[in-house]
């Protein structure tokens, strides 16, 4: 049985038990890449390339909480060059007393009620909507179709009622696929500054 072949059973008002309605163990067969087996006797270590490895998971948690650490990505690396220019910089690039501060005023937004109260509806129509696509067209991108999802649930909870939501997850990849910054005075490196800003302002008017 394949995915589509699931996709295309037919609805029904049945209330689903709790748990994943799909029987995962028909898919094991489909991984098409080598699975990665963690070593469970090494729960901490560094690589000949200076990547750590974190496999225990109170281990993990303990880095994670820690507020020792230091957001990566998200262009984090571009933001700690410029903080003059951010007053109230986003709690994603937030760190230590401020970020946590920022997180209990925000919490109530995202408790198990609140999320099934307000949202659950939302998503439930959404995700039928995105899979009746998939019926369609017999084939989909899954980071595609996930990212979609994600984008629109995520626009719905922090409001963002006055933008363009069709096409926010395609801004969303061009903001993030920047590089660091770097300005270079070459022709290359003048047309990738401007790529870059006309991303950014994309991201933020539309």
């Amino acid at each position: 049985m394949s995915a589509i072949d699931l996709l295309e059973r037919p609805k029904t008002n049945e209330t689903p038990a709790a748990g994943c309605p799909v029987d995962h163990s028909r898919f094991y067969g489909y991984q098409k890449t080598t699975r990665v087996v963690e070593p469970p006797d090494r729960p901490i270590e560094q690589d000949a390339n200076g990547l750590w490895h974190v496999r225990d998971f109170e281990l993990a948690r303990a880095v994670l909480r820690s507020t020792d650490v230091k957001q990566a990505g998200f262009k984090a690396e571009i933001i700690e060059k410029i903080p003059s220019m951010m007053t109230n910089p986003p709690i994603l690039y937030m760190e230590g007393k401020d970020h946590l501060e920022q997180r209990k005023q925000t919490a109530r937004y995202f408790t198990p009620a609140t999320t099934s109260k307000n949202y659950r509806d939302f998503m439930t129509d959404l995700a039928d909507q995105l899979i009746d696509e998939v019926r369609t067209r017999r084939s989909a991108d899954l980071s595609k179709v996930t990212m979609t999802l994600a984008v629109n649930v995520a626009a719905r909870v922090v409001g963002l009622t006055d933008s363009r939501v069709p096409g926010m997850d395609k801004r969303l990849d061009a903001f993030f696929a920047e590089g660091t910054g770097e300005f270079r005075p070459t022709p290359r490196g003048i047309f990738e500054f401007l790529r870059g800003q006309m991303n950014v302002l994309g991201f933020l008017y539309l």
